[in-house]
């Protein structure tokens, strides 16, 4: 679930911890949030380096990459009568069209 502290709360909380003076009630208090938040922003800190984590990836993993993408196209355009089933649309073109020609 997405976090629901303001990036202000994120940046004093991340002061305070780095601080190391105070302990996690006290941080929870003068950031107005919970002992639990103050736990996993710490956490978070020590594994990422950043109070938010990374964002994680997704999407589905790309066959095929954009630079191959542009050559396939210009192969199906140049071998229209080849690739009757691709050529109406560029855009249409798959992989797996690709792959049971060669």
């Amino acid at each position: 679930m997405a976090s629901t502290h303001a990036q202000s709360q994120h940046d004093l909380i991340c002061d305070m911890l780095t601080d190391g003076s105070l302990t996690n009630a006290e941080i929870a208090t003068a950031a107005r949030c919970s002992t639990h938040a103050v736990r996993r922003i710490r956490q978070r800190l020590n594994c990422f380096g950043a109070t938010r984590a990374p964002p994680n990836g997704a999407s589905r993993p790309r066959d095929i990459t954009l630079s191959m993408f542009s050559p396939l196209c210009n192969r199906v355009i140049e071998k229209a009568d080849m690739y009757l089933q691709a050529s109406k649309s560029c855009r249409s073109v798959t992989v797996r069209q690709f792959k049971e020609v060669e």
